[in-house]
């Protein structure tokens, strides 16, 4: 493990305990505890709820809502998604793939969020925990409380690789900016658009700043290079990035010259980048960092052999 590496460890284990230390779920839970309204959860399979689980939990006298997600409580308070996501052990990328940002329900800061949204999303957990109650041994609220605290972790853990990616990204974004203020290349920026216009001795195009790519360069409207900036240094995801990398360069016309700067290449990374058809080259984020030639080379290739903006040769 590399400096890098091990101060990122530090920080996301810091992050975590700290944050666990607040108790969010209990501030939710908190929240479902004093819903004062009545909430029917009848007929039961219009909110996915299985006949056996709701017996069960009847049995054991454990108030519905604090197992159960009902789509009026969640519109009241979308922040205890938290609290039935975390009961079915379930990571925020599944529940988006409903179409819901459940990032801002969770952190308090959703606006204009479709009704229809918090049904799909009841249904969701009821589905889940119904199924975990069925196919456990004696499940206790005790059991569902754990499953939570765990599921909080985890994914706080993936915030925090999240906002390495997003922190690797603006660094690299900068260093271009930086570069091309100093070469007298940027004309006009607009920066709240993410719209750069460059000129160069022969030519001109357009730098926009955005996602998937993160970087495009376009001549005459037309896209004729990209760069993609994964900053995580976890190994264990890097197979996920480089995916997600080949979607977008995937996108691009045949023409358009693909650059890729990652945290971490493991071998088997390397393996598949060398038989990646529409990668031009990929930079290490730590080469960038340290080393000047690196930097050089990085924008030769960028703006003189992709771009034709500069004839210099780096040292």
């Amino acid at each position: 493990m590399n400096e890098n590496e091990l101060e990122n460890a530090r920080l996301r284990a810091l992050r975590i305990v700290r944050y666990l230390r607040q108790r969010p779920d209990e501030r939710v839970r908190n929240l479902i505890g004093g819903y004062a309204s009545l909430l029917t959860y009848e007929p039961l399979a219009h909110f996915m709820i299985s006949q056996q689980a709701w017996d069960y939990i009847q049995s054991a006298q454990i108030a519905p809502r604090l197992v159960f997600a009902h789509p009026v409580l969640l519109a009241a308070h979308p922040e205890t998604s938290l609290y039935y996501r975390g009961l079915c052990g379930m990571s925020r990328k599944r529940v988006q793939s409903l179409a819901v940002n459940i990032d801002k329900w969770e952190e308090s800061t959703a606006r204009r969020i479709q009704p229809d949204s918090f049904l799909k999303v009841a249904r969701l957990y009821n589905a889940i925990v119904s199924s975990i109650i069925v196919e456990s041994t004696a499940w206790t609220l005790d059991n569902g409380y754990r499953t939570i605290v765990a599921t909080l972790g985890m994914t706080l853990d993936g915030s925090m690789r999240n906002l390495i990616g997003r922190m690797a990204e603006r660094e690299v974004k900068d260093l271009i900016r930086a570069w091309l203020n100093a070469q007298g290349l940027m004309r006009a920026e607009r920066e709240g658009a993410g719209l750069f216009e460059l000129q160069g001795r022969t030519s001109e195009c357009q730098m926009l700043f955005g996602t998937e790519p993160d970087i495009e360069f376009q001549r005459a409207g037309q896209c004729i290079a990209t760069i993609e900036i994964k900053g995580g240094t976890d190994p264990a995801g890097a197979l996920e990035r480089l995916g997600a990398v080949q979607k977008s360069f995937n996108r691009m016309p045949p023409h358009a010259k693909n650059f890729l700067v990652v945290g971490v290449v493991t071998p088997e990374m390397r393996n598949r980048l060398e038989r990646m058809p529409n990668l031009e080259r990929h930079f290490l984020l730590s080469d960038l960092r340290a080393s000047e030639q690196t930097q050089a080379q990085f924008m030769e290739e960028i703006f003189n052999h992709a771009l034709r903006l500069t004839d210099f040769v780096a040292p």
